[in-house]
């Protein structure tokens, strides 16, 4: 997966808005490193990243990696927290330069970011606004991209929901870019955009 590719969203929820609730909570609870929560009994302790990914998701403290409760570490919920994962990792361009041979789970390249001591929440909250704002934008992109391929007059409610959830024109875009040593941008995205509803391209 890689930024301009949107994951599915958890209960009807996009992606988006459970990074900025992320974000929410690490300003208001409070942010940690190296755990995904302080050591407290607080229901809504400090958290890491990722533990303020669950509270945003789950709406409680779960600890995942310990659970033994399958209905916590498998399903929808679990699913939308890797993918938040993923879609930090490859926002942040954690993904680009790892070696393929090498297996990296959802999360670990994320984790080692997080947890450098020079990192500092200020960071980790520019990074959860900023990854939901290009989830955002990319929804967009491809809903604008593909209304201009066809006349108004042939829209139609199917149409709309076929379009946001087809990432070909998106895909193509962010391969073009890669092929040609570039990452894909949001502004690169929005000049397609552009092209494309003016007949230029």
């Amino acid at each position: 997966m890689n930024p301009t590719q949107n994951p599915a969203t958890h209960d009807g929820v996009p992606l988006s808005d459970y990074l900025r609730g992320a974000a929410t909570y690490l300003g208001t609870r409070g942010w940690v490193q190296r755990q995904l929560f302080a050591d407290t009994t607080d229901p809504f302790p400090p958290a890491d990243i990722a533990g303020a990914l669950i509270m945003a998701i789950y709406g409680r403290r779960v600890d995942l990696f310990t659970s033994t409760d399958l209905t916590d570490t498998t399903g929808p919920a679990h699913e939308t927290w890797e993918s938040a994962l993923l879609w930090l990792e490859d926002h942040l361009g954690l993904r680009a330069h790892r070696r393929a041979q090498h297996l990296v789970l959802p999360g670990d390249l994320l984790f080692a970011w997080h947890d450098d001591p020079s990192r500092t929440a200020a960071e980790v909250l520019a990074a959860l606004r900023d990854a939901a704002d290009i989830y955002d934008g990319a929804a967009a992109v491809v809903w604008s991209i593909n209304l201009a391929e066809k006349p108004s007059s042939q829209w139609t409610d199917a149409d709309l929901a076929a379009w946001l959830s087809d990432d070909d024109v998106i895909e193509t875009y962010a391969q073009t870019e890669l092929d040609q040593d570039r990452n894909p941008t949001w502004d690169g995205l929005v000049a397609l955009m552009r092209r494309r509803m003016s007949g230029a391209a």
